[in-house]
């Protein structure tokens, strides 16, 4: 019985990753000391570190623990300066923009869009009255 391919990691296990990323800048950690502290293999830790993977909740309870703060503040900051990266739309590796709207963001086969804005009176309404074009967009 062979095992089972992962998905790729969504927005939160990216961010998490980013948040390991970057903690590990703050304290010149190598990938092969993050890989000791988690008893995991470099690769495991590489494949997590470049979002080909996501880390598991075990290895983000192991490194929060050598941090010395909580996992929900961990994650709540990490989802924060997430937030402050991508202020705009999220741009994926796989999503693309479409004619109905930007793509925010692309998980697996799922890809969630930001709406077009609906046309303003008179736009695509030629064919209504002012009044009738106004109760279609607003009444």
């Amino acid at each position: 019985m062979g095992r089972q391919p992962q998905e790729p990691p969504g927005i939160l296990a990216s961010s998490l990753a980013a948040g390991i990323r970057r903690e590990m800048g703050d304290r010149r950690m190598s990938g092969r000391e993050l890989a000791r502290m988690l008893g995991r293999s470099e690769k495991y830790v590489r494949e997590r570190l470049n979002d080909t993977f996501a880390f598991g909740l075990n290895d983000i309870e192991t490194f929060c623990a050598w941090l010395g703060e909580s996992p929900e503040a961990f994650l709540a900051r990490s989802e924060q300066e997430a937030k402050l990266r991508n202020a705009g739309p999220v741009r994926t590796r796989r999503g693309s923009s479409g004619a109905s709207g930007d793509t925010i963001a692309t998980q697996g086969q799922m890809t969630i869009t930001k709406p077009s804005p609906e046309p303003m009176v008179g736009e695509g309404n030629h064919h209504l009255g002012d009044e009738q074009a106004l109760n279609t967009h607003f009444g």
